[in-house]
């Protein structure tokens, strides 16, 4: 295992974290379930990994949440919880009062079993969380629980576009942020730039979704995988997809979700070579190869520049993003999935006006693809 500084918190982290958000819980909910995942996590440890992240994996409902934080609480007994660094997570769309946010907390550490959480992040923050996360004095909720050391670094991740992640960072002094980064979608939300951003001011940035999903991994077209296959370095696409995001040098650690032993120990033996600037010219040209294969099979041209604005509201990017990463991988993705859009950023609530088209250096014809995605998703007024 590699381990590195994670910004100004002055901890050393694995390059490798472990994501619980996908636990093996949903087989069964008796004790040999909960024995499954104890041990995964275990191993984990057992095998260098020291970042335990316990946040919801994506917006919404997440109904083994609090068995999967009980689990970890489980896992980070003997000894454990002296081993890793945990990430928790206060789920900026429930909109929580400052009463609620520390009765959230406080529930937190008694499933976790643990006297503090040593990175705290508010998670997948959209415009209008973000708006209500003021009003409801998220600063002075993050100061005391600080203050009183029930939680270690504040941290955050914005789910939105790049303004609103250049808001949050000026909002105080984050120790950290998480951001959804992969090969396919490097400027997906505030992408490579906005983690350019936060490591040159000092925050460990944690990469969420380097798999995409599991979708980098397992459901790449035939062509797409022929494009790795030809290198002959025999690599599976994980890896691959891995290698990417360690790549950055603006990348503190990858944040893996892994269901088995067998996935643990073989990210675990990449992770002991991940180093930034670990690809060559040729191998960076594979992966735009790749990417280019990919968004071609996405019925929009969209490369997320982010320069439409529409006066509706309508998350126009990530609307597109959503309906390209379907139509590529034949499935919805997961952090690209149109469910994760606040209704009010949907395409349903586009009003024809087109004022965003000549804003689109692609010409796209804008209404026309948001109305085709609002039919492919089931959306209407």
């Amino acid at each position: 295992m590699r381990y590195t500084p994670f910004g100004k918190t002055g901890e050393s982290v694995s390059v490798l974290g472990l994501g619980c958000g996908r636990l093996p819980v949903s087989a069964g909910k008796g004790k040999a379930a909960d024995s499954r995942a104890v041990s995964l996590i275990r191993h984990a440890v057992d095998s260098g990994v020291n970042v335990l992240d316990c946040g919801f994996p994506y917006r919404g409902a997440a109904p083994d949440q609090e068995r999967i934080e009980a689990l970890a609480g489980n896992a980070l007994k003997d000894g454990y919880r002296d081993k890793v660094f945990l990430t928790a997570q206060l789920p900026a769309w429930r909109e929580l009062s400052r009463c609620g946010m520390e009765a959230h907390l406080d529930g937190q550490l008694k499933r976790l079993a643990v006297d503090a959480v040593d990175f705290y992040c508010i998670g997948n923050i959209q415009r209008a969380d973000w708006r209500a996360l003021q009003e409801n004095d998220l600063a002075s909720f993050l100061e005391k629980a600080l203050q009183d050391g029930k939680i270690r670094h504040a941290g955050f991740s914005a789910c939105d576009a790049p303004g609103l992640f250049r808001e949050i960072l000026a909002y105080r002094d984050w120790a950290f942020c998480q951001q959804a980064y992969n090969y396919y979608a490097p400027r997906f939300q505030a992408g490579k730039a906005g983690i350019a951003l936060a490591a040159s001011r000092g925050l460990g940035v944690a990469a969420t979704s380097p798999l995409l999903g599991g979708l980098l991994a397992d459901a790449l077209p035939e062509d797409v995988l022929r494009v790795f296959e030809e290198t002959g370095q025999g690599l599976p696409p994980a890896a691959w997809a891995l290698r990417w995001v360690w790549d950055d040098p603006g990348v503190s650690l990858a944040v893996c979700a892994m269901r088995s032993v067998a996935e643990v120990d073989a990210n675990c033996r990449l992770a002991a070579e991940a180093a930034p600037g670990n690809l060559s010219d040729a191998e960076r040209e594979i992966f735009r190869r790749a990417r280019r294969l990919l968004k071609a099979k996405g019925p929009v041209p969209c490369t997320e520049c982010h320069q439409c604005s529409c006066p509706a509201g309508v998350e126009i990017p990530a609307v597109l993003a959503a309906y390209n990463a379907a139509a590529a991988f034949g499935e919805p993705c997961p952090s690209h999935a149109y469910a994760e859009l606040s209704p009010d950023k949907r395409a349903s609530q586009c009003t024809g006006c087109g004022m965003c088209e000549p804003l689109c250096p692609e010409g796209i014809r804008i209404r026309i693809q948001v109305a085709r995605a609002a039919d492919f998703f089931g959306d209407k007024r």
